[in-house]
């Protein structure tokens, strides 16, 4: 899950953009972006949103039917939206209904001419149709604070007038702006990537699928957790992304996950754990007693005799939190050796 950011004049913002997105962004990216406003040449759009959507926690959209184009076919994607009401400021400069059309066919004469100059009503007003929770994920910034326009689909569904109280953003409003950047800060699952953002980049890079994220989120916040049942669960689904990490490197290269180690039965895909780390260390893949090979055999053989198939009862220690803190780094660490693989070979 991301933060998806609507903003036309961005290259005017590059200090907005810090400041309310300095966390996520990291240090690096930040003095990126310093540099970047302080050259005497005026940036691009494109080149600030090149270095914000590196931080694979922000993306940033600048021209209104590309905003459209995302809330329209991926607002599942985004745990925040957060748009610029006026997204055109020069009246000549609009875009045409056809353009619109493209993207949304539903995109009616009426939606055209009611919200040509409220683009981020129109936004706003999608994502309500799309069943997205705009009252707790949606923030518009404004500097107009008249009725937000709308049509009589929603007219009876949602408080506008509440939407207007608690979700408008004024850009010069100093708490305003401190009340958006502390919600920004309080998004759990961005700011678990932020804590371990050199995992979770990995997910940026094409290899592994949505879902793969998911799932690792998913162990993290287990690993987190107190709740009865959390420690198997961590112990269990470190066992099935274990799996999972040597499926993608097969994918990859079968030079490094031969194509014998991989079981595809019922629809279902398994791996030959002991057979495979025997191969990795009798190649020379990884070290007999390294890092790596001492991690696959810890979560591989944690899950069988601690995991939701062991006899309760049975082990002569039974695992805590820690235990499950330990094989979630564990699995970072072995992510990490198979990224390199890949990255490296590229």
């Amino acid at each position: 899950m991301k933060i998806l950011y609507i903003e036309d004049e961005i290259c005017q913002n590059i200090p907005g953009i810090i400041r309310l997105f300095e966390k996520q962004l990291g240090k690096g990216l930040v003095k990126k972006l310093k540099e970047l406003y302080r050259n005497e040449y005026p940036p691009t759009p494109e080149e600030i949103k090149e270095i914000v959507e590196s931080s694979n926690l922000i993306e940033l959209e600048y021209k209104y039917p590309a905003a459209l184009k995302k809330i329209h076919e991926n607002h599942g994607d985004y745990s925040l939206f957060i748009i610029d009401r006026n997204l055109i400021k020069d009246p000549n400069q609009r875009y045409g209904h056809d353009e619109i059309r493209e993207i949304f066919n539903g995109y009616t004469d009426d939606y055209y001419n009611k919200f040509c100059t409220r683009e981020g009503d129109f936004l706003i007003h999608h994502l309500f149709m799309k069943k997205v929770d705009v009252l707790n994920k949606a923030f518009m910034l404004t500097a107009c604070h008249d009725e937000i326009r709308h049509d009589d689909k929603t007219k009876e569904l949602i408080d506008y007038d509440d939407f207007r109280r608690t979700n408008f953003i004024e850009k010069g409003k100093e708490d305003d702006l401190e009340r958006l950047k502390k919600t920004i800060n309080s998004i759990d699952d961005i700011n678990i990537k932020c804590e371990y953002r050199e995992v979770f980049q990995i997910f940026s890079r094409g290899y592994f699928d949505v879902e793969d994220e998911r799932a690792l989120m998913n162990i993290v916040r287990r690993m987190r957790s107190r709740e009865e049942g959390a420690i198997g669960d961590v112990i269990v689904k470190t066992r099935v992304m274990l799996e999972r990490i040597f499926i993608v490197l097969n994918k990859y290269d079968k030079n490094i996950i031969p194509v014998n180690y991989i079981i595809n039965e019922k629809n279902q895909t398994q791996v030959k754990c002991r057979a495979l780390f025997g191969y990795l260390v009798e190649k020379g893949k990884v070290k007999k007693g390294s890092i790596i090979d001492s991690f696959n055999w810890q979560i591989y053989t944690l899950a069988s005799s601690e995991g939701a198939h062991a006899n309760v009862g049975a082990s002569d220690y039974q695992p805590t939190r820690n235990t499950a803190q330990a094989l979630t780094f564990m699995l970072f660490d072995v992510l990490l050796w198979a990224d390199g693989l890949m990255t490296g070979n590229d």
